[in-house]
């Protein structure tokens, strides 16, 4: 919910999320992963394909997070990268 605004769109990436545990599951397990359909209805023809969709996904949602006002403000970057301890 927090990566897209429209309900339909949240609904597929909360939906494909989902799919990405099960291939997970499928590689952990020692299955044949099963890939899901694109947005398009397309299948994927890879896996690295879907992981591509998948990180995508990712690289968005950490993007937001570091932006929003409310994280920038309460977390001290620098001293979590160069922490003083280390």
């Amino acid at each position: 919910m927090y990566i897209e605004d429209e309900v339909y769109q949240q609904k597929y990436v909360f939906n494909f999320m989902q799919k990405a545990y099960d291939v997970r599951s499928d590689i952990v397990h020692g299955s044949e992963p099963k890939l899901p359909k694109k947005a398009d209805n397309t299948q994927y023809e890879t896996l690295k394909d879907f992981c591509e969709d998948i990180e995508q996904y990712l690289r968005v949602s950490i993007k937001k997070a570091i932006s929003s006002s409310k994280l920038s403000k309460e977390i001290d970057w620098n001293s979590i990268i160069f922490p003083e301890n280390a």
